[in-house]
């Protein structure tokens, strides 16, 4: 399993690793994607790092280890900070476009 409770509203991705990139989107490793979304049950899952909300979308070209956030909207948000996933449906959050 990739996701381990963590409280009521989130669950804890701690092989996951927060790294900044040039891209639009936050992205993981399309395994580790589908997984999420076995597990969570929300296509898109949402991330939480950094006091951020971000929907997660998968890519080919990320190592499986990690979640890439844009620069641009990572404000708040550390290479290595915790990843939580929300167990909210993702409609309740603000995201970036």
């Amino acid at each position: 399993m990739l996701l381990e409770e963590f409280s009521a509203g989130y669950w804890l991705a701690p092989t996951l690793e927060v790294i900044e990139y040039g891209g639009k989107w936050a992205i993981v490793q399309d395994d580790v994607f589908d997984e999420m979304v076995a597990e969570t049950g929300l296509n898109p899952p949402i991330a939480s790092v950094g006091g951020g909300h971000f929907e997660i979308y998968p890519d080919r070209q990320i190592p499986e280890d990690y979640l890439a956030i844009p620069r641009d909207v990572a404000s708040g948000v550390k290479n290595g900070d915790a990843v939580l996933i929300s167990k909210q449906n993702g409609r309740e959050f603000l995201t970036y476009e």
